[in-house]
């Protein structure tokens, strides 16, 4: 199978800039000034935040999947492929949205958009991966966990 490196670009981001904005806009018209350091980190974090999830990459590294948001590499996974025992795509159900999130019944979801996933099963839990090309991704998963 050729190397897999895909980034899937999001939205996300956008809302998280404006948000930003808006939170530093109020914070200069509050007269007190706790209140207004208090928006302030909140309007940092939020751009941070921002500065995090503008894309989602998946990338094989030979004996594991690289599973990271940027550009700013906050929230990243290495998954062993030895750790996977079944691999799947499956449709995202309408009210599970988009970011890093864990859903009751669901497991984490790791997506920057909306569309199919990938869900990795493991011997105790599933995880679930947005990807630009779900299709390529299973077919890899799949040759890098039958050759064990």
């Amino acid at each position: 199978m050729a190397h897999y490196d895909r980034v899937q670009r999001g939205w996300i981001w956008i809302v998280l800039v404006v948000m930003s904005v808006v939170v530093a806009g109020v914070s200069a018209a509050i007269p007190v000034d706790e209140g207004r350091v208090l928006l302030w980190g909140v309007s940092v974090l939020m751009m941070l935040l921002a500065a995090s999830m503008k894309w989602l990459r998946v990338r094989d590294e030979g004996d594991r999947v690289y599973v990271g948001y940027g550009p700013l590499p906050v929230f990243r996974r290495r998954i062993d492929y030895a750790r996977i025992t079944r691999v799947e795509r499956v449709k995202a159900p309408a009210l599970l949205g988009i970011g890093l999130r864990w859903s009751p019944g669901f497991g984490w979801a790791w997506n920057i958009n909306t569309g199919d996933l990938v869900r990795l099963h493991f011997a105790e839990r599933v995880f679930h991966v947005g990807s630009a090309d779900p299709d390529e991704l299973v077919a890899l998963i799949e040759s890098r966990i039958s050759s064990r």
